[in-house]
């Protein structure tokens, strides 16, 4: 079989799946996942990851004209939130 880039990168990102989520997942029933469940059992990285994307979201409604991104960068402790011009505006 020939590895490929695209096989080794799905494989890479199913091994470093934490084995707490995804027992987290699995034990909950269908359609009754909440933020709260999820932030119970998230990791720490996983919960900076997901606040930094509200205030994403949050931004984008603020200011819709803009494209937004965020960096964590946990080495030198900050977080960046960028609002871009969007070049089809």
């Amino acid at each position: 079989m020939t590895t490929t880039r695209r096989t080794f990168l799905g494989g890479i990102a199913a091994v470093t799946i934490p084995p707490a989520a995804a027992v987290a997942v699995a034990a909950a029933e269908p359609g009754t996942h909440s933020v709260d469940q999820f932030l119970a059992v998230a990791t720490p990285a996983e919960r900076a990851r997901y606040h930094a994307d509200a205030l994403k979201e949050a931004m984008a409604e603020i200011h819709p004209d803009r494209s937004w991104r965020s960096v964590i960068d946990d080495k030198h402790h900050f977080v960046l939130t960028i609002g871009d011009p969007r070049l089809d505006a």
